[in-house]
């Protein structure tokens, strides 16, 4: 497993390669969903065996029902689940449930971190996989960021994901991000002020975690800070757009 240093001085600000070497990660689970509901206006929605007209109904969707996204395909198709087995719905007829509010990084910006006297350039570059959001670190190396109505995710391509955050936000409300040797992570604040080279950013949450690191997201901003044991080990330096 990684520890929590390696993930935010390694993959956050070096890059992930790195950490991709290494044969013993967290436990891999089943990529996070986002929540949709059906939306059809009348009759039901048709549940398949694959992304197509063509493929066997297994079964339906009433309207307003509840089902969990995957994956869609650019054709206009919906990985769900029915009857805890995979199938297919058509995207129209969906809509999915977003955060109300965001602490994902700005796809449109250009990001430079600090770490040690040295900078770290990150850029969005597209999607993986569906939703995940692609970002390449010194032109080199890539880590993917996601967030559906209950969190925000940091993942690499064909390996392991992290809970960064959980939603919604309540303080004292503790989770495991999966990293080693951390313990828990609890919400702090909402509101903290938050001053890097990068400016100071207002209403940022605060959140601690059992092994001594503090970080601070701001909102549609993403990471702004982080500190071990009161000391800076990250900050934003830059943030300007494309």
């Amino acid at each position: 497993m990684l520890s929590k240093l390696s993930k935010y001085v390694l993959a956050i600000l070096i890059g992930v390669s790195a950490l991709l070497s290494f044969s013993s990660l967290s436990v891999k689970a089943e990529s996070p969903t986002k929540t949709a509901y059906v939306n059809i206006s009348k009759g039901t929605l048709a549940a398949r065996s694959g992304a197509g007209e063509k493929f066997k109904t297994i079964g339906s969707f009433k309207k307003g029902a509840k089902i969990q996204v995957y994956s869609q395909t650019k054709n206009g198709w919906t990985e769900t689940r029915y009857n805890q087995k995979q199938a297919f719905v058509a995207t129209k007829y969906i809509k999915v449930k977003n955060p109300t509010v965001s602490y994902m990084m700005d796809k449109t910006k250009i990001y430079t971190y600090n770490s040690k006297g040295k900078s770290y350039t990150h850029v969005y570059t597209g999607k993986y996989s569906g939703d995940w959001d692609v970002w390449k670190v010194n032109r080199d190396n890539i880590y993917l960021v996601f967030e559906n109505d209950k969190g925000l995710y940091t993942g690499y391509p064909e390996s392991e994901y992290y809970i960064d955050l959980t939603y919604p936000i309540k303080i004292r409300g503790s989770w495991y991000q999966g990293y080693e040797d951390e313990g828990k992570t609890r919400y702090t604040s909402t509101n903290k002020s938050v001053s890097t080279a990068a400016g100071v950013f207002k209403n940022c949450i605060e959140i601690k975690s059992d092994n001594g690191y503090v970080s601070y997201y701001a909102k549609n901003v993403g990471l702004v800070k982080t500190k071990f044991n009161g000391n800076t080990v990250s900050e934003l330096t830059s943030l300007k757009k494309k």
